[in-house]
């Protein structure tokens, strides 16, 4: 096999990841009916603490 093969496999280099991404999650029903009622979603956010100080 070449040494340029598409599967042969290289070490990651410091820093680097070994895959070739992200997986995303597939959409649960409640993500597909929130997204036919085109009511908007939004995700990713949030708070660093919830303690009143």
């Amino acid at each position: 096999m070449p040494h340029d093969a598409p599967s042969h496999w290289h070490e990651p280099k410091a820093g680097e990841s070994a895959g070739f991404g992200k997986f995303k999650r597939p959409p649960m029903p409640y993500d597909k009916f929130i997204e036919a009622e085109g009511i908007p979603c939004y995700r990713n956010i949030g708070v660093r603490t919830v303690l009143y100080i």
